[in-house]
């Protein structure tokens, strides 16, 4: 459990402070598109995901913008439940430059099964709550990168923005 704590405290680390050295010029523009793979993981669980994400919203003065995300999760229970489906969230950035905090908030539905999915075995569906806290970095390039902490874990992601 310690351990746990020791990822949260260093996440904070992670996380953007308001300061000259975090706001980027002025000609750093948001992009529209971004996909991205993510793995994140609890001590007895694992879960990876691809992703999708569409810009929606933009305030260019306050510097924060609402993306639609959606894609596909799998992973697993280290005793033996495996699951996979679909993520919905809405994902905010805060941060006019490269730097951003992450806010994320939606669902996954999701098909498990105890071991793997097989033909003997009908699957179990449910809705599933998915919240995320996180930093986000998009270079110029386009490229991403993620640190998060949320209900899939503690995890990163790394990706393109298009």
């Amino acid at each position: 459990m310690k351990t746990f704590y020791y990822l949260q405290l260093l996440l904070l680390f992670f996380i953007p402070v308001k300061s000259a050295s975090c706001q980027a010029s002025d000609d750093f523009k948001p992009f529209k598109n971004a996909i991205y793979l993510d793995a994140g993981a609890y001590p007895v669980t694992a879960s990876f995901t691809a992703n999708y994400e569409r810009l929606v919203w933009i305030n260019a003065s306050e510097g924060s913008r609402l993306h639609l995300r959606t894609g596909y999760i799998t992973g697993g229970v280290v005793f033996g439940d495996a699951f996979r489906g679909v993520p919905l969230n809405l994902t905010s950035l805060f941060g006019k430059g490269m730097h951003q905090l992450e806010l994320s908030a939606g669902v996954a539905f999701c098909a498990w099964a105890y071991g793997t999915f097989s033909q003997d075995e009908d699957p179990r569906f449910g809705v599933f709550p998915l919240v995320d806290l996180g930093y986000r970095l998009t270079a110029k390039g386009g490229f991403i990168f993620r640190a998060k902490l949320g209900t899939g874990g503690v995890g990163i992601g790394l990706g393109l923005a298009f």
